[in-house]
């Protein structure tokens, strides 16, 4: 078995040496003419590489070639127990992650914004506007802030219902 060094440089799904549909990647191994090799993902995992990806190509024979992985332009940046699962747009840019904290703590992100941050900056924005709904219908239907409930009071259950939600996602986020 030999291996080679290669860059991806394009990818198709087709059906290859008889088998289902698998991603095929186009890699320019060192000093050659770039081939068509099986690209292997992790059981339960459907990612591919971008194009300027290196690889490891593995010759098992017969001109079958397959590859395992891809190293990216992304500096690791987890601590030690952490994961971190990202989409690329380009060989050097994350455009959204996931991170597994050791500590328990989740983050999404977008690759620059924490997306839980944005989505409870969002969610405050409604609570409040809904409070100053209620308050304001209370206050105008009932002859000032000492009258009777009127269908204002039919909001309170949704902002108890959003402000659990917002309470789950500050459990979340780091």
């Amino acid at each position: 078995m030999g291996m080679s060094i290669g860059k991806v440089v394009g990818q198709s799904i087709e059906s290859y040496r008889g088998l289902p549909a698998t991603r095929m990647i186009e890699v320019q191994l060192l000093g050659e003419s770039p081939e068509t090799v099986e690209w292997i993902n992790v059981t339960g995992e459907d990612t591919a590489p971008v194009n300027g990806d290196k690889v490891i190509v593995f010759n098992l024979g017969s001109g079958y070639k397959i590859t395992l992985g891809t190293k990216d332009q992304i500096v690791a940046a987890v601590a030690s127990g952490d994961k971190k699962l990202y989409a690329r747009s380009n060989s050097d840019t994350i455009s959204v992650y996931l991170h597994l904290r050791a500590d328990g703590k989740i983050e999404l992100g977008d690759g620059t914004n924490e997306l839980l941050k944005i989505m409870n900056d969002n969610l405050t924005e409604v609570i409040n506007a809904l409070k100053y709904l209620r308050d304001t219908i209370t206050f105008t239907n009932s002859g000032g802030p000492t009258g009777p409930p009127t269908n204002a009071a039919l909001l309170t259950p949704i902002i108890t219902n959003l402000e659990n939600t917002q309470s789950s996602l500050q459990v979340i986020k780091a």
